[in-house]
Parts: C-alpha cells; sequence; structure tokens
C-alpha cells in the first residue's frame, strides 16, 4: 500500500485497555482494511494518547505505520 493512498478510519474499538480494532477505508480503492493494535506494556502510559493521535491524523495509515515501531500490529482484514 503506498502512503499516497487516502485512508479514513471508519470504526475504532478499544477491546481492552491495552489492545484496539481499528478499521479505515481506502477511499482509492474503496474497500476496508483492519489491523489491531497490543500495547507494548513498557509504553503503556502513551497508549491512549498515541490512539487520539491516530483517531485525529490527517494521515491515519502513515500514522498507524509510525506505531509499529512501539506496538504490535497484525493485520485483520
Amino acid at each position: 500500500m503506498s502512503y499516497s493512498e487516502h485512508f479514513v478510519i471508519k470504526k475504532i474499538r478499544l477491546l481492552t485497555p491495552t489492545t484496539c480494532e481499528v478499521y479505515m477505508l481506502n477511499m482509492n480503492k474503496k474497500f476496508m482494511k483492519g489491523w489491531v493494535i497490543r500495547c507494548n506494556q513498557s509504553l503503556v502510559h502513551q497508549f491512549h494518547e498515541q490512539m487520539n493521535n491516530l483517531m485525529q491524523s490527517t494521515h491515519p495509515f502513515q500514522t498507524l505505520m509510525q506505531l509499529k515501531q512501539f506496538h504490535e500490529v497484525d493485520v485483520l482484514c
């Protein structure tokens, strides 16, 4: 996936205080993509702030890729 593609967050769901699901719509190709984000326990104090930043981002896919540096991010669909 290219960073030039435009993604919009359609749903974000907190499963536990340290795990959430994120679903984004690729506006260029018109398909949904989902990820689960599992917080790195040493960064738990920053997790909710990082999720808020993700929700407010104008480029959520890029922000999600940056989160992979700190947390476990797995593709759901």
